[in-house]
């Protein structure tokens, strides 16, 4: 690996986010892990991060219109974690701005 990522895991459910982050940290990159749209806001203001890991169901907030306002950081990547599996969900996550949509469960090296 070239240089370490700075990685924000926007993800209400400790469980799910423990182990995103782990197997980013395992890597080698820096986490750091928000639980609600209010905290991704602030982590924001406070440091610059190059990858947002997202998912969708938060509960303060749509995941979908999230994706769409992160597009305002051109130079961070934007990847949907999230348990919707339906295209219409798939197509619409990607048109919102992100660069790639993952459902859960996930193989965690295709994560990385």
């Amino acid at each position: 690996m070239k240089h370490p990522y700075h990685v924000l895991i926007v993800e209400d459910e400790p469980a799910s986010a423990q182990l995103v982050a782990a197997i980013f940290e395992n890597a080698g990159h820096g986490v750091k892990v928000a639980d609600s749209v209010r905290q991704l806001k602030k982590r924001l203001r406070d440091e610059l991060f190059d990858l947002v890991l997202l998912d969708l169901n938060l509960p303060d907030g749509d995941g979908m219109e999230v994706a769409h306002e992160l597009r305002e950081f051109p130079h961070m990547g934007i990847i949907v974690v999230t348990a919707r599996k339906e295209d219409a969900d798939r197509i619409l996550g990607l048109e919102e701005g992100a660069d790639d949509y993952v459902t859960k469960p996930f193989n965690g090296r295709e994560l990385l």
